[in-house]
């Protein structure tokens, strides 16, 4: 359950992903004068979709708040998510990360996130809430399009022996207000027996300003679980996510 909340950075934003989502990926700060800048995403989705875990976790509407404050090398965020049917359900949680990012080249950045999730189900911080770490990996091939792998390992702390590692792949595409996104994700089974494999494709209309520092944008998600080990863990279920969002900067 903790790799499926983890796993938006985020849908965009992912949505429900987020997505993207995708206010997680550094890979996709918008470059700014002033030497600092923040964020606050408020996102409604039809169903609950997290874009790093690659699966369908709730299937009620969803509601998220994602604050992301960023300067040049490093920043911070904090995301937390409500099932709006089910308080007990595992779409209950909340992430606190900080990451800073390591230029290689005008092409090739490396972000590494560390940080909390927490498990809300039943209290502020339940069972299963555990250290996390996100090493993020982007290549820029030209203005519209780049490329990025998300490592994400979860347990890190509390609950080692449950340490687990997904893979998130993203082919993107970026312009003004479109964002379009190929995504595969592999939990591998390194450290456990368990492991799936599931792809998706979000599109998102993106950046319609209608008022000063307030955009809108909205999206929709497909995802299909093509192959999976453990049916109750990780069930075959695939899905449309349509979302809309208010962003405040």
């Amino acid at each position: 359950m903790r790799l499926a909340i983890i796993l938006i950075l985020f849908y965009n934003s992912h949505p429900a992903c987020s997505d993207s989502l995708p206010l997680l990926d550094s890979g996709q700060a918008a470059k700014v004068s002033k030497p600092f800048q923040f964020k606050l995403t408020t996102r409604l989705s039809s169903l609950g979709l997290f874009s790093y875990s690659g699966r369908i976790i709730s299937g009620r509407p969803a509601l998220d708040f994602n604050f992301n404050y960023e300067r040049k090398k490093w920043g911070f965020l904090f995301f937390k998510a409500f099932d709006l049917y089910n308080h007990l359900s595992e779409n209950n949680f909340a992430i606190g990360l900080v990451y800073k990012n390591f230029p290689l080249s005008d092409k090739l950045t490396i972000t590494p996130y560390g940080g909390f999730v927490l498990e809300q189900t039943r209290k502020m911080a339940g069972q299963g809430s555990d250290a996390t770490l996100i090493i993020n990996t982007t290549f820029k091939i030209n203005r519209l399009f780049s490329l990025d792998n998300s490592s994400i390992f979860c347990n890190l702390a509390l609950e080692s022996r449950a340490l687990d590692w997904v893979n998130r792949m993203r082919i993107l595409y970026s312009t003004r207000h479109l964002d379009v996104a190929l995504m595969g994700w592999h939990n591998n089974g390194v450290f456990d027996k368990a492991h799936y494999f599931s792809t998706g494709l979000n599109i998102t209309f993106a950046r319609f300003e209608v008022a000063d520092h307030l955009f809108i944008n909205t999206g929709i998600t497909g995802l299909v679980m093509l192959e999976t080990s453990d049916e109750a863990l990780s069930p075959r279920k695939n899905g449309l996510v349509f979302s809309v969002a208010g962003v405040f900067h």
